[in-house]
């Protein structure tokens, strides 16, 4: 277990002896390798885990034997190395948690009324909420034409990003019925809107 000069002398069954010797000039050291420490993270994102480039075979896991574990799952991962003069090392490190993108949905591109306005909502319960404008409210009002975006963060600091595009200012339907009709005594006459509409209300 130490550098120095070591030797053996043997003896036969006809009293003959030898000698054999070798030097241990130097004891090399186990190289020292980190894999990273146990860590939680988002979905969607991964971790590069990395012993360095320094060693002539790696053996992980699963048996692969690359300089590099990408790892995208909870689980025990470990690596163990071996370095030019034959010596070894394994570090380990787990992934606790992936957690799930949070959700955000504004809803179906739709289109406005001229004067009229729309108030998109985030939804509720995030820690965070960034809209195209950098206004921070959950609600956003607007009645122009675009596209609107927002980002949220959730308290495990996971984003989701959703948009909506608000496709043009629609024209007020107009002269659809007559400004004026007239009425012979004990008659009656109707009053017919012009064109195509979803409902009425008289």
């Amino acid at each position: 277990t130490s550098t120095g000069l070591y030797w053996v002398e043997v003896k036969d069954i006809h009293n003959c002896k030898g000698r054999d010797s070798l030097i241990i000039p130097v004891i090399f050291s186990n190289p020292i390798i980190n894999i990273g420490a146990d860590t939680s993270f988002c979905e969607g994102i991964s971790v590069t885990l990395a012993p360095g480039n320094n060693f002539v075979s790696y053996l992980w896991q699963n048996n692969s034997h690359e300089p590099i574990y990408i790892a995208n799952s909870i689980g025990i991962y470990w690596v163990e190395v071996t370095d030019s003069h034959n010596c070894t090392a394994r570090d380990s490190m787990q992934i606790i948690s992936v957690y799930p993108k949070p959700v955000v949905e504004l809803g179906q591109n739709t289109a406005l009324c001229q004067g009229k306005t729309i108030t998109l909502d985030a939804g509720q319960g995030f820690t965070n909420y960034s809209w195209q404008d950098f206004s921070m409210d959950r609600f956003y009002t607007t009645g122009s034409p675009g596209i609107y975006w927002v980002k949220v963060t959730d308290s495990n600091n996971c984003i989701s990003i959703d948009s909506i595009t608000i496709l043009n200012n629609l024209d007020t339907p107009k002269n659809f019925i007559p400004a004026s009709i007239g009425i012979c005594t004990n008659t009656r006459n109707a009053i017919r809107p012009l064109g195509i509409f979803d409902s009425y209300l008289w």
